[in-house]
């Protein structure tokens, strides 16, 4: 069960005077997971319960296109039942089989994310949820050759996609994916992988499609340093993304756009003995549209469960993201809202940017956690604002509608306290109780600066109880 209080000073999304407006929110979840096992077979369940906003301010962004549903109290309404898991797997000495409603997990969660990570910074609201068919294997177990082959797994899958950061089933998006992946993971913290998939969506209410290419390559490689009792692990993902699409179009190119896309996420992380000391120094690029108007289509989207810092993406970004959006479906500015409008709302997911964070990680006693680190985003490609923009006849403007002033997007220092952990009575099935406070203070840079709302300081702080 989690239960967490938001504090966040207001700013604006857009030139039109419109505040973000929640100061103060109360939210909870309640994820229950049951599994039975009978022999070979696993039947496993998992829901996210009384999931939504109990009290507080509702945001003041106008329309219903957020996925968190901050415009409204959803605790005790159909979306405050979310299904994430109901599936059946059978273990064989050929490998496992499974089928069903599961969430899907890649890599460092760059791409696929299952909304269940421990972040070093923010929270997690998501998760993908797909119905899959699921057939894995270790091809090499009894051949000769390379050691450690008996630990390389090779899967192939059939997805159907209820919901993820591209497709909502509900909302008349329908996505089919095949998948082929191969995964080196032995006992120790090693890991690579290749994950392929071919991706087709189309958009029944406007009658477009996309079809598209994913390639992404994960590694995560521990070193140990010397005599030191140190450790560093390395461990990166890198995803390109090819294909085309109708789903939204240029000004100047109106049958489909051709998808290059690309992104990649770095961590290195130093680890005393112990682990009572860790530094973490993490990036990540997501490439950007240079030209907006062409025929290709460039951006490239983290999974919006993956944390990059606690203010800047999550709440101002997203917010002037669901902003532009209402602005462009408004009746009053357009007779008919622009091909593709629905992709711009992405719930402050990682886009078109860069970053790098270092983070100082300490834990003096077992349910005691510290963490502080700093977080500096830029821009890849050029800013603009989608309405304000087009509105300019195409030159670069912000959400202010000013010209942006350089690429730079923000500089954050966020902060953590976290208290508690499982209680030392019980064993096993001890129930564990945690406290964690959050903060975080953003400082707008140049590329979104307006003078208002240029520093933006936010309080997240989290109940958590689980048995």
């Amino acid at each position: 069960y989690r239960i967490q209080g938001t504090f966040l000073s207001d700013f604006p999304v857009d030139a039109e005077g419109t505040m973000l407006g929640q100061a103060a929110v109360l939210d909870q979840r309640f994820r229950v997971a049951v599994a039975v096992r009978q022999g070979r077979f696993r039947l496993g369940t998992e829901w996210d319960l009384l999931t939504g906003q109990l009290a507080g301010d509702l945001w003041d962004i106008p329309g219903e296109v957020d996925d968190r549903h901050r415009h409204k109290r959803a605790v005790i309404t159909p979306d405050g039942f979310v299904p994430r898991r109901f599936a059946v797997r059978l273990d064989s000495d050929l490998g496992q089989l499974e089928a069903g409603l599961v969430t899907s997990h890649w890599g460092l969660g760059m791409l696929a994310n299952d909304g269940d990570q421990d972040l070093l910074f923010g929270r997690t609201d998501f998760g993908d949820r797909v119905l899959r068919l699921r057939g894995t294997t270790r091809p090499f177990a009894k051949a000769e050759g390379f050691p450690g082959r008996e630990h390389v797994y090779l899967t192939a899958a059939a997805d159907m996609v209820l919901a993820d950061d591209m497709a909502q089933i509900a909302d008349g998006q329908i996505a089919t994916q095949a998948i082929l992946s191969v995964l080196y993971r032995p006992p120790d913290a090693r890991r690579l992988g290749v994950y392929l998939v071919h991706r087709h969506q189309d958009e029944l209410a406007d009658d477009r499609s996309s079809d598209l290419m994913v390639i992404d390559g994960f590694g995560v490689l521990p070193v140990a340093l010397g005599a030191t009792g140190w450790t560093l692990e390395l461990a990166v993902e890198a995803a390109g993304v090819l294909g085309r699409t109708d789903r939204s179009l240029s000004y100047n190119e109106r049958q489909e756009l051709e998808v290059r896309a690309a992104g990649v996420a770095a961590r290195a992380t130093f680890r005393s003995q112990g682990d009572a000391l860790q530094v973490h120094v993490r990036g990540g690029w997501a490439s950007g549209d240079k030209n907006p108007d062409d025929a290709f289509l460039e951006n490239f989207t983290f999974d919006r469960d993956f944390d990059v810092g606690l203010i800047l993406f999550d709440q101002v970004l997203g917010g002037i993201d669901a902003a532009a959006h209402a602005l462009l479906v408004d009746p009053e500015h357009s007779g008919a809202p622009p091909d593709g409008v629905d992709s711009l709302a992405t719930e402050g997911a990682f886009r078109r940017a860069m970053y790098v964070q270092p983070v100082v990680q300490v834990v003096p006693f077992r349910w005691l956690d510290l963490r502080g680190g700093l977080m500096f985003a830029g821009s890849s490609a050029p800013v603009q604002h989608p309405f304000y923009s087009f509105r300019a006849g195409g030159m670069a403007r912000n959400h202010h509608d000013f010209a942006p002033n350089g690429g730079l997007l923000g500089s954050e220092l966020d902060w953590a306290v976290r208290v508690g952990g499982q209680l030392p009575w019980g064993g096993e099935r001890a129930p564990s109780l945690a406290l964690r406070v959050q903060g975080g203070h953003l400082f707008l840079g140049g590329a979104l600066q307006g003078g208002t709302g240029d520093i933006v300081h936010q309080v997240l702080i989290s109940g958590l109880v689980g048995w």
